[in-house]
């Protein structure tokens, strides 16, 4: 999911009240099992919950509304008090990912940029924030073509979430995959294996 969902102390209670307030307004479907939701995509909603996987994914519809949504958003941000700028993070980090699903890769790019402006002045260098907002912008610059400042932003996450989480914890398997994507772009499939399989491990290890 794209959404940041920590926050600090009562600022995030407001930051809870528009999520909630967003996703209330959201027409879902729920399928037991993906092959069935595959089948049925021409439904009428917003997004579809997959009970097998426990996983939620927006429809094009959801996609459209919730850009949307974080635009507005974002512009209403001078009306906030600056003791809620985390919330314009949140907002931004949360727009690059929509730009980033859509495949509009350049937009994804500035929205992440600027969260990370705003996410250093509201956290500590080490905090698992930043670790999101470093892989979101890893993966921004792979898909750019940008493989240098790929992987320097993904070394970047990975610090911060080892750091913090050890080799315990999803977020660090995603990091561990993405680094995979990475190799696997420049053509050095043996440390792209290698990256995997510690994906794969920690995965493992969480669900069994």
């Amino acid at each position: 999911t794209p959404l940041i969902i920590s926050g600090k102390g009562e600022d995030s209670s407001v930051l809870y009240q528009m999520a909630d307030s967003f996703v209330a307004g959201l027409r879902k479907k729920v399928f037991a099992k993906t092959e069935d939701k595959e089948v049925h995509d021409d439904y009428d909603c917003d997004y579809f919950v997959d009970e097998k996987s426990r996983s939620v994914s927006l429809t094009a519809t959801g996609i459209e509304k919730a850009e949307k949504y974080y635009n507005m958003s974002l512009g209403l941000q001078k009306y906030i008090p600056k003791r809620l700028e985390f919330i314009t993070y949140v907002n931004y980090n949360n727009l690059g990912s929509l730009h980033e699903n859509t495949g509009n890769y350049d937009l994804a790019l500035e929205c992440h940029k600027k969260a990370l402006e705003i996410g250093r002045r509201i956290y500590a260098e080490d905090n698992m924030d930043l670790s999101l907002c470093y892989n979101n912008l890893g993966t921004d610059y792979l898909k750019l073509g940008k493989f240098k400042k790929s992987i320097e932003h993904y070394n970047k996450a990975l610090r911060i979430r080892l750091g913090s989480q050890g080799e315990k914890s999803e977020a660090t398997a995603n990091i561990y995959s993405n680094i995979s994507s990475y190799y696997d772009a420049v053509a050095k499939y043996p440390m792209a294996l290698k990256y995997m399989l510690k994906a794969l491990d920690i995965q493992k290890r969480i669900y069994d």
